[in-house]
């Protein structure tokens, strides 16, 4: 059979499963071992083509790229589809792990380029012609097909293998990095790349903190030297050089300050210098402050900072749940979502709009009665459970009852003009695989005091393993 009747009667997928079942592998003198290794990287090669379509399909049926809508969308997860499909028939043959040939091994790593190639092409015209991936269209991998079938066909050395699958993984690079970032804005991308390369590694080594500390230590150590330089050795004291250094006059002084001692022996603060220095003023301020600062001064100093200490772990959580929220709003794409979730936006669900479990709305309504008028429950020494257990069958409604509890209770909150103090938003297991528990638990310090809603509980695997 010619390639040419292939490309009549046969579609490009039947072509590939038809090459697949007529490989037979070529006995040659090569180490085994570095082939069967190349081989298995080839087909990691296509895991890894594959998680990244499934990641993007994902974000396209999430309605993350707003470039694709309508019968656009459709026709790319389609392809996307169908592509995923082919690579999970590769995955699964176990003749490519088994028993691997140079000519195997080499269709493998010229079928993944092409896949990359094809999708490549559709991302670059942002999704405007969305074509059938055509293997005909790949003059390498109609070349690894005819070589394939033809007895006659030279055959290639595991160097030439080797060249091939370096470019393979060049491209693969590529190819993840485009697909990372569909959907993507310019400044979503400058985002992220600073946030791998300067935040993340500055938050993972504590470079802020570590940089403040050394350079506080050294302005101490300077500030030592220089005002208690006539009583310290010789090796401690500052150079004439260091104190030449522009701007060393501006900042510190010509000479360190000194309180004045009076005739009665009391220390007095004197007056400022024309060359006295910032330095120098801070310390003249601050024995004034030493001297003259009387009871009632240090009273309202005190209570001063204990307001502003206690304000400041109201308005903490707060700041911290904005500032999440912008991030996720930089990055862009899949974090827009959790953008969303963290300021609160949900559909409205009323008690009304539940059908029959009377008993469950008179139990929100317990709550809700207490949480707008708690003192008569507390007289009577009634408090709210610390928390609750739905229980029933799937979609009987358990997470519907919950949405309609929280807008019940932002309706309570807006009566009392108490709207913004109550927010609901959820996380997904994908979010809780993806960032880790102690994102989720970073989310709950951030907003507490709160309430925590654990959907399908029985999925932690805590009664079906016994931990």
């Amino acid at each position: 059979m010619n390639i040419s009747i292939c490309k009549k009667f046969m579609s490009p997928l039947l072509i590939s499963i038809f090459i697949i079942s007529h490989i037979h592998p070529n006995n040659n003198d090569k180490p085994v071992d570095i082939l069967d290794n190349i081989t298995d990287q080839a087909l990691k090669q296509l895991e890894i083509i594959h998680n990244n379509l499934s990641e993007m399909s994902a974000m396209i049926n999430d309605n993350q790229v707003p470039d694709i809508v309508g019968k656009k969308k459709k026709e790319t997860l389609q392809e996307i589809r169908e592509i995923n499909y082919s690579i999970q028939k590769f995955l699964k043959t176990k003749y490519f792990s088994v028993s691997p040939s140079l000519d195997s091994t080499l269709f493998l790593i010229h079928q993944a380029r092409a896949f990359m190639l094809h999708i490549s092409e559709v991302i670059n015209k942002n999704f405007r012609d969305i074509s059938k991936f055509d293997t005909l269209r790949y003059s390498f991998l109609v070349n690894t097909i005819t070589r394939s079938i033809r007895k006659d066909s030279p055959a290639i050395s595991l160097n030439q293998l080797h060249q091939e699958f370096a470019i393979n993984k060049k491209l693969l690079k590529e190819f993840s990095q485009k697909t990372d970032q569909v959907g993507l804005k310019w400044w979503n991308i400058g985002y992220r790349t600073i946030d791998n390369y300067v935040i993340d590694s500055c938050q993972r080594y504590k470079i802020p903190q570590r940089t403040l500390e050394l350079l506080g230590l050294a302005s101490f150590c300077v500030y030592f030297s220089w005002h208690f330089e006539e009583n310290l050795p010789e090796f401690l004291q500052l150079s004439d050089k260091f104190k030449e250094l522009p701007g060393f006059i501006k900042w510190g002084g010509k000479y360190p300050y000194e309180p004045q001692i009076g005739s009665g022996g009391e220390a007095s603060v004197g007056k400022a210098e024309p060359d006295e220095g910032i330095v120098n003023r801070i310390d003249r301020i601050g024995s004034l402050l030493n001297k003259g600062l009387l009871p009632v001064g240090t009273l309202l100093t005190s209570a001063l900072t204990y307001t502003f200490k206690k304000e400041w772990k109201t308005f903490k959580p707060i700041f911290n749940n904005k500032l999440t929220i912008l991030v996720n709003r930089l990055k862009g794409g899949s974090y827009l979502k959790k953008a969303n979730k963290l300021q609160g936006i949900v559909e409205e669900v009323y008690f009304d709009d539940l059908v029959g479990a009377n008993h469950v709305k008179d139990f929100y309504n317990n709550l809700i009665a207490y949480l707008e008028n708690p003192e008569p429950f507390d007289r009577l020494g009634i408090s709210p459970p610390k928390g609750c257990l739905l229980i029933g069958d799937t979609r009987t409604g358990k997470s519907y009852s919950v949405r309609a509890l929280f807008t019940e209770l932002n309706q309570m909150l807006e009566r009392n003009n108490r709207k913004d103090e109550f927010k609901f938003f959820e996380l997904s297991s994908s979010d809780i695989n993806s960032e880790g528990i102690g994102y989720l638990l970073s989310v709950i310090r951030s907003c507490a005091p709160c309430i925590v809603f654990i959907d399908e509980i029985d999925l932690l695997d805590l009664q079906r393993r016994g931990k």
